[in-house]
């Protein structure tokens, strides 16, 4: 493990943090916040959230000062505070899409948000970029890329419905300069190209696979294994859901994040996951039931938050990201769940944070193997 994670964004109505000691503590909004001069070698701290007052180190003072940042400072501040800027490495975690079963939407998901899963990963180091799922979140995640050259690995957990529905909308395949690399392990006999196929073909759907000109190209993966891409390494592992589904973990440079997929812990893959977040500094973890719906919805593949926190514990996890929310649960039922959570988790430092559409994380490490314990800087809503 050891790495700082730093939401770039952050959900209305979280508390922005406060430097206290030596790390970020969730606390009263206030601005601004001291960090001790000697902690600032932690910190990257860019221009899209906050930014740091160097006056400080050049006065000889004790601590930097952190305030908002506003468009009247950007022009006279620079955009970072780490002190050897060179010893970061940084993977950029996004979750464009957040809902279970089916996407959602009207005036009580504003916040969190009713897009199915998606999640891009990168590493600013090389521009390597990992999709993971290809739900209606990766429509979301076509339009941000805009014109950009598109080229990725999409790794896929599984073939269910609220994970593939975003295929068809996502624009960059129909740009023929595009290139994708498709890994998936096969589900009941059929690979993930056959059921793409499948579900892009009538009367289900008016068009096929084939008018995409993107180059695609297929690998079917074992239902556990290691590979690399780039400076990232990816190792993934089976999680137990109906048709099964593959868990990943994706590290570079000591900084590492685990996505669960969709899994039911209570059905016996709990020490498959612990092993597979083991250290991690991001666990993105399946938690969409309350426990009191569990035991109507048992086998159909879920977890519950306290699972989550549990599973995350054991691990030795930094910070936890409940996600794949019931479809049935607003904003208001999905602050429960995140309360109910964080009780669990009270007292034993790990952070914890509901998912939501467009959050997006950056999970930074020291290249010398001197690191900072994931979770160290905190949300802060800016």
């Amino acid at each position: 493990m050891g790495a700082v994670t730093a939401p770039i964004n952050a959900a209305p109505n979280l508390p922005i943090s406060r430097w206290k000691g030596s790390k970020l503590e969730s606390g009263t909004p206030l601005w601004p916040f001291f960090i001790p001069k000697s902690q600032t070698a932690r910190l990257l701290l860019r221009e899209n959230g906050i930014f740091a007052d160097r006056s400080a180190l050049r006065s000889g003072q004790d601590a930097v000062k952190v305030t908002p940042h506003t468009g009247a400072q950007r022009a006279h501040t620079t955009s970072s505070v780490d002190v050897e800027p060179r010893r970061i490495v940084m993977l950029d975690v996004t979750i464009w899409g957040s809902r279970g079963s089916i996407p959602v939407c009207g005036e009580h998901f504003v916040r969190h948000g009713g897009a199915t899963t998606c999640l891009e990963i990168s590493n600013p180091a090389d521009d390597e970029r990992v999709i993971i799922d290809c739900g209606t979140g990766l429509a979301e995640l076509g339009k941000a890329w805009g014109s950009r050259l598109p080229r990725a690995l999409v790794l896929q957990t599984h073939m269910h419905w609220d994970h593939i529905q975003g295929f068809p909308f996502f624009a960059q395949l129909y740009n023929p300069a595009a290139h994708f690399e498709f890994w998936a392990a096969d589900r009941e006999g059929q690979s993930f190209r056959e059921v793409i196929e499948g579900q892009m073909a009538r009367p289900t759907f008016p068009i096929g696979m084939d008018i995409m000109p993107a180059s695609k190209t297929f690998k079917t993966l074992a239902t556990s294994g290691q590979a690399r891409r780039g400076a990232m390494t990816i190792e993934w592992s089976e999680m137990d859901h109906p048709s099964g589904c593959t868990g990943f973990r994706i590290g570079s440079a000591g900084a590492s994040v685990v996505f669960s997929g969709d899994v039911e812990v209570q059905q016996g893959c709990r020490q498959a996951l612990v092993a597979l977040a083991r250290g991690a500094d991001v666990l993105v973890m399946d938690a969409q039931y309350l426990p009191e719906e569990y035991p109507q919805r048992r086998g159909f593949g879920h977890s519950t938050p306290i699972d989550a926190v549990k599973v995350a514990l054991e691990a030795g996890a930094g910070h936890l990201v409940p996600t794949h929310h019931d479809p049935t649960h607003d904003d208001g039922r999905l602050e429960d769940k995140l309360g109910l959570a964080r009780r669990h988790a009270a007292g034993s430092g790990l952070r914890v944070d509901n998912a939501f559409d467009g959050m997006t994380l950056r999970v930074a490490a020291q290249t010398t193997g001197r690191s900072v314990r994931g979770g160290d800087l905190a949300t802060a809503a800016l």
